[in-house]
């Protein structure tokens, strides 16, 4: 790909060489960088509007660490959970039981998550839940469930209103491994609306609900639909096993994932942009933004999600979430302990009306000396950062799709520039217009520019 030399950075002692290219996402073309008109400032602070992804939240195990931000453990009567092996594994211990053909008695022991936060049902967009059953060799059953309470320090299915598809072991007839449809509603008796042979110990279990029915799917089948019962607007969703003790041992589960059904509604719009009062390492990043609906009015009391990955991650690693006040603001701190380019997101699921919607921007952290770094922010995506010691000369390319505006917005110590006034920008060969402001000890720079074809 033909890259050109656009942007030369002059900061006293300090050059900065932007070596920018852009790559057309439907026809391989090179891409280049134009410097916006001059009658359109630099904004420090960028944000742009993108449509919901379609997950509104996921998780593969692949960090093999529990976060408490977005899971709830369900660990009862000795049962256990961890992510390990890139997978979610539930622990179930050898208990006392009797087991005949009048019935069976003993110890259950419970294992597994539930969110931390519920999930609309009741929605334009829909709701629909899935999780892989990667390992069912030792336990008992295994279950995906909805429900309106969060309980975790007893069996889940104490809960007063809820749905649920499980595989099952036949506890009498052991070559009659089943998969089952359960509810619960209103405190009433646990009803089983559905019963037959799995297909397989292992494979998807998948809730659907749209448009008032609910759908419970195995292994990509339908196994059974109904009217939705629930009168809540809103469920948690558990993924767990419930066991006697004499199926003890350890399974797992995968690949959750939790998104709307229907991509209709009115539209959201999220904005992103970060700020440091530090560039070394191990500093705080605050990650701000403002959450608006299509007529530009804040959306208050929200959660908004905070995300990253970075070249090799493979998944979007959960950071922590924040609320919007009441002017749509959020402001999430990230602590940031490496060097290295990393991808940020900020995620809102949506509501009854509203489609939900995500933004990202880019942290690149170069350690220069002494801990000392360049932080530089950009919607653009960066690589081949490099800092060349005997030239002062800070380079890196961005690339972005043809017909988009890009920013870089970079935050430079105080000491490694004294005057932020003999900073100058070019493009091409032209001059270029930026924004400066001082951030306590460091100075932030901001330009825009296009990607265009050429």
């Amino acid at each position: 790909m033909l890259k050109r030399n656009l942007r030369t950075i002059s900061i006293g002692f300090l050059i900065l060489a932007l070596i920018v290219s852009a790559l057309f996402a439907a026809v391989p073309s090179t891409t280049k960088a134009e410097q916006l008109p001059d009658n359109m400032p630099a904004p420090i602070s960028q944000s742009t509007t993108q449509l919901a992804e379609p997950t509104l939240f996921q998780d593969n195990f692949d960090d093999n660490q529990f976060d408490e931000n977005l899971w709830e453990k369900i660990e009862v009567d000795g049962g256990t959970v961890d992510e390990k092996n890139g997978r979610l594994q539930v622990t179930i211990p050898s208990h006392d039981y009797n087991l005949t053909k009048e019935g069976y008695w003993g110890n259950y022991s419970q294992a597994g998550y539930m969110t931390k936060c519920t999930f609309g049902t009741r929605t334009m967009q829909g709701f629909e839940a899935t999780v892989n059953v990667v390992e069912l060799d030792s336990v008992m059953e295994v279950s995906l469930m909805v429900s309106d309470q969060k309980i975790t320090n007893l069996d889940p299915i104490n809960a007063s209103n809820w749905y649920r598809i499980l595989k099952i072991k036949d506890t009498h007839y052991p070559d009659r491994h089943l998969a089952m449809v359960e509810r619960r509603i209103n405190g009433g008796p646990v009803s089983v609306i559905m019963e037959g042979p799995w297909f397989f110990s292992t494979g998807q279990l998948k809730i659907n609900i749209s448009s008032d029915v609910i759908s419970f799917y195995e292994n990509g089948i339908l196994r059974y639909t109904e009217s939705y019962a629930l009168a809540t607007n809103s469920c948690y969703v558990s993924i767990f096993t419930s066991s006697l003790g004499c199926f003890f041992g350890t399974d797992s589960f995968d690949d959750f994932a939790a998104y709307p059904v229907n991509v209709e509604g009115e539209p959201s719009s999220i904005s992103i942009s970060t700020e440091s009062l530090s560039a070394t390492a191990g500093s705080a990043v605050n990650v701000l933004g403002t959450l608006l609906d299509s007529n530009n009015i804040p959306l208050k009391n929200e959660t908004v999600v905070l995300s990253y990955t970075f070249p090799g991650a493979g998944s979007w690693i959960p950071i922590s979430s924040g609320l919007t006040d009441i002017q749509g603001n959020y402001n999430i701190q990230w602590m940031n302990s490496a060097s290295g380019t990393f991808t940020l997101k900020t995620q809102w699921s949506g509501d009854t009306n509203h489609l939900g919607v995500s933004n990202t921007t880019t942290l690149s952290f170069l350690p220069i000396k002494n801990r000392q770094l360049f932080l530089l922010e950009s919607n653009s995506t960066v690589d081949a950062l490099a800092f060349n010691n005997e030239t002062s000369t800070l380079s890196f390319n961005v690339t972005g799709p043809s017909g988009t505006t890009g920013y870089v917005k970079t935050t430079i110590s105080k000491s490694m520039l004294n005057n932020s006034e003999t900073l100058q920008v070019y493009l091409d060969g032209k001059q270029l217009n930026y924004s400066v402001s001082a951030l306590g000890d460091f100075w932030v720079f901001s330009f825009n520019y296009y990607h265009s074809t050429h």
